[in-house]
């Protein structure tokens, strides 16, 4: 369908242009202009409320205080409003060097806890995904962030007509499983396909990575210092990540 509807938007992008005619490219120019005139107003009421935050209280005016007071809860939200689909998707991922055997019973472990700690009739099925895919196009066209056979998704479906908001859910199941598996590593997710999209198929929605030269131990240690501040910035986060190591030549 995109071979025949779009054979002559090819042109336009091959002479370096970003649009033309019809209705769907005017559609798209209008939303794009009015979301960067909002992006821009947004920027702008940002950056003295910003300044001001770094002065002191007697010397920010009172226009300042009062838009202080109202922006400051919105700094830093997204645009677009969290979707609760009723679906989790929890990474796990036991200590180095655990064979996939141990690492099953573990995953079966973390599975009870779950259960114990969803309410009772909300949760609908629980699926989990442990090791490497055998196949290479599982790896290469798929986002699992196994590593090694020490890690694992684990897939939660609630209950469609009846189910809890998935936030509180996952801010409790990280709760209740760090305090229970404290040798174990846990991160959710997004779980549904919008989210995923709102979120550029990354694991979380700050994604910081380390690119460096044959250093291997020296780029690990970057990352560490790089995901301790992380904790330090974000005590409480909504989402957490956690470090991978691993090393490519190009």
């Amino acid at each position: 369908m995109v071979h025949h509807l779009l054979r002559s938007e090819v042109a336009v992008y091959h002479a370096g242009g970003h649009g033309g005619p019809g209705m769907l490219w005017s559609l798209h120019r209008g939303m794009n202009g009015l979301f960067e005139r909002l992006r821009y107003r947004y920027m702008g009421l940002l950056e003295p409320v910003a300044r001001a935050a770094g002065a002191r209280a007697d010397r920010v005016p009172g226009w300042c205080r009062s838009a202080l007071s109202v922006l400051v809860p919105m700094v830093g939200r997204d645009f677009f409003p969290d979707v609760d689909a009723g679906t989790m998707r929890l990474h796990a991922r036991t200590p180095p060097g655990t064979r996939i055997e141990q690492t099953e019973l573990r995953f079966a472990d973390v599975e009870q806890e779950i259960r114990d700690t969803l309410p009772a009739g909300e949760l609908d099925t629980i699926l989990d995904n442990i090791g490497i895919p055998n196949a290479w196009g599982s790896l290469a066209q798929g986002d699992v962030p196994n590593i090694a056979a020490t890690d694992g998704e684990i897939l939660i479906s609630l209950n469609r007509e009846r189910h809890g908001p998935v936030r509180e859910y996952e801010v409790r199941l990280r709760k209740r499983l760090t305090e229970k598996f404290p040798d174990m590593v846990f991160f959710f997710e997004p779980a549904n396909i919008t989210n995923q999209i709102l979120n550029f198929g990354l694991p979380a929605p700050i994604d910081l990575q380390v690119v460096g030269a044959e250093r291997q131990p020296a780029n690990y240690k970057i990352a560490q210092r790089l995901a301790a501040a992380g904790r330090r910035a974000f005590p409480a986060p909504p989402t957490c990540t956690s470090t991978r190591y691993s090393s490519s030549r190009s």
